[in-house]
């Protein structure tokens, strides 16, 4: 019996050592891998605020960041009802390449900002998006999935938020997203049947992306952005009780059906047939009115080219 226990033994740690060496190989040979060990060695603390954090070369734009850092969280913790929970740290890439080797993407993928695990990352291209400086959307929006998922939890964040509603608040909160698509057309799509078909929880376990919701990128962010301002105008100074319950029941299906008296299924539908008509009513909060709420409107926005760690909601027509 001692040897039959021994060669047991011996056979159990060989088992173990060839799991441990696969998973080397693995983290050593794959692009997820690679990315999931990348170090941060490379950034430095900006001298003049350390949460943020600058590869050798984007010092200006860490400056900026800095000055903006203040105003972002705060505009972040008034929309989302409350203080971030924990610290954070900004890191502001030198190239886009170094940023999308942390998500473990092509390096000209058009990613401007994400989330990976509980900082913030931003790309140069938030700083020149077509044009455009955008890196205070930028960084608003990636603080808005970050509070959420603080809040919430990794698990429930990603497991129980459906990514377009993920977007969609950031968006909101930022003013950003939807780059090229504008609301005429993004009308026009949803009468034709082109629309958004929003679902009630997360995947915790595999990466959504826009075009499981059958819609490139700009036009799902568009969407999906006009049906939040749509739900939150019918009563702007209650809307903040709908995030409130979100964050603490930490799901999003019951809340929504407690504070809009329907699912979420039936409120696109109230907001689609809204639009092929003037003052369509569609539903209603629970004890709210008509009352046309204040609303972010709906503009011409800036930009989908923004990402997280699995959290939200991955352009489909970025490379693999």
């Amino acid at each position: 019996m001692p040897a039959t226990k021994g060669r047991r033994i011996r056979i159990g740690m060989a088992t173990v050592a060839v799991a441990i060496g696969a998973l080397g190989l693995w983290v050593a040979r794959s692009t997820t891998g690679r990315a999931l060990t990348k170090s941060k060695d490379a950034f430095v603390p900006f001298a003049g605020d350390g949460r943020v954090r600058f590869e050798d070369g984007a010092e200006p734009m860490a400056e900026r960041v800095a000055d903006f850092l203040d105003t972002a969280i705060a505009r972040v913790e008034a929309v989302h009802g409350g203080p971030f929970p924990e610290p954070f740290t900004v890191y502001v890439c030198a190239t886009q390449r170094s940023l999308n080797e942390f998500l473990g993407l092509p390096p000209g993928a058009p990613i401007r900002g994400t989330v990976r695990f509980g900082e913030v990352f931003l790309a140069p291209s938030a700083f020149d998006w077509r044009g455009e400086d955008l890196h205070r959307e930028s960084l608003t929006h990636e603080l808005s999935h970050l509070h959420l998922r603080q809040t919430l939890g990794f698990v429930a964040h990603r497991g129980r938020i459906p990514p377009w509603f993920n977007e969609a608040l950031a968006d909101l909160v930022s003013g950003a997203g939807g780059e090229g698509v504008s609301h005429e057309e993004a009308v026009r799509a949803i009468l034709e049947g082109r629309a958004l078909r929003p679902d009630s929880t997360g995947k915790l376990w595999s990466l959504r992306r826009s075009g499981d919701y059958g819609l490139p990128g700009p036009m799902l962010h568009r969407q999906s952005r006009m049906f939040l301002d749509w739900l939150r105008e019918r009563d702007a100074a209650g809307f903040p009780t709908f995030l409130r319950g979100i964050q603490e029941e930490g799901s999003f299906a019951a809340p929504f059906r407690a504070y809009f008296g329907g699912s979420v299924e039936e409120a696109w539908s109230a907001f689609a047939r809204s639009l092929g008509t003037e003052g369509g009513d569609g539903i209603h909060p629970e004890g709210a009115g008509d009352g046309n709420g204040e609303g972010e409107g709906h503009g011409e926005e800036k930009d989908d080219g923004a990402g997280d760690d699995g959290e939200g909601i991955r352009r489909s027509d970025a490379p693999e």
